[in-house]
């Protein structure tokens, strides 16, 4: 038996592969509790209810695999004008990433020692517990980003 899929890609649903995850799970999750067997198949509908593809069982001889690579890049992303967009977006998800890895780091500086004596003296065990494997866990990335930046900052340095 051969489980036979086929999706097409390119309406504002379909962008993603979230989107074909979203399609696929909404699509079976009513199905689930049938037999697979050769000849039951079924609709894949996107989240705007169109039909976006088939699935079937299918007593074929299975695909012989390959290694060929598949290219899901969407059109609009093969353009200069794409591609300088995800440059755009990418460069200003870092920059607010390292915006929010300073932020935390100068928090962290600044009320460490404050914040592990309150829960010496207020906290129950729990809290303390709970909350000081928390700061463990925020004080060892911190620290790994730390290492990785002096890492980047001494290769462009050539060193």
């Amino acid at each position: 038996m051969n489980f036979q899929l086929s999706i097409t890609l390119g309406n504002d649903a379909m962008q993603t592969g979230e989107d074909v995850i979203r399609a696929l799970f909404d699509s079976l999750k009513g199905e689930a509790h049938l037999p697979l067997g050769v000849g039951v198949g079924g609709v894949l509908w996107d989240v705007n209810g169109n039909t976006v593809g088939r699935w079937e069982v299918t007593d074929d001889a299975p695909a012989q695999p390959t290694t060929e690579a598949i290219d899901l890049t969407p059109e609009s992303l093969k353009t200069p004008d794409g591609i300088a967009k995800v440059n755009e977006a990418m460069r200003a998800f870092e920059d607010a990433t390292v915006a929010l890895a300073n932020a935390a780091t100068r928090f962290f500086d600044d009320w460490m020692s404050f914040l592990r004596e309150a829960l010496k003296r207020y906290g129950t065990d729990a809290d303390r517990d709970g909350l000081t494997d928390d700061l463990h866990q925020i004080e060892a990335l911190i620290g790994g980003r730390n290492r990785a930046q002096e890492r980047f900052l001494r290769a462009v340095a050539g060193r």
